[in-house]
């Protein structure tokens, strides 16, 4: 065999042998990081109907003031419609500028890889339960 053959079968063989190892499945390390400090699980009732309560504060975006929200979740574990609200005071808030939460639906606060920052509040019919939890 020439040189010029071994050349080119060594020089496919390295090509192949990088575009398999490209297309291989490779281990994924997860690194844990930090969340934020006001985060954690905030599940309760609705305490009065048709009134907004806070339920997550706002938090600061990143890098400014801290490790802000990366995300939360809020579900109506209830049996009638909710009401969720960001960005609005709790005390401001009203069901025409929130977000309809219909019995088992969930709310998600992270839109386009982005978690919204501000005062997360809700309201509903009293007695009515939720699970809400942010990260």
């Amino acid at each position: 065999m020439s040189k010029l053959s071994m050349l080119t079968l060594g020089v496919i063989g390295t090509v192949l042998g990088l575009a398999g190892s490209a297309w291989a499945q490779q281990p994924v390390q997860v690194i844990p990081s930090p969340g934020t400090t006001a985060g954690g699980n905030a599940s309760g009732t609705i305490a009065t109907t048709s009134t907004f309560q806070q339920v997550f504060p706002a938090t600061p975006p990143q890098p400014a003031g801290g490790p802000g929200r990366k995300g939360c979740y809020i579900v109506n574990n209830g049996t009638n419609k909710m009401y969720v609200s960001e960005g609005i005071a709790a005390g401001s808030a009203t069901t025409a500028s929130s977000i309809p939460l219909a019995a088992n639906a969930a709310f998600n606060c992270t839109f386009n890889q982005t978690a919204l920052q501000g005062i997360i509040a809700i309201t509903g019919t009293a007695g009515d339960a939720y699970y809400a939890a942010q990260f």
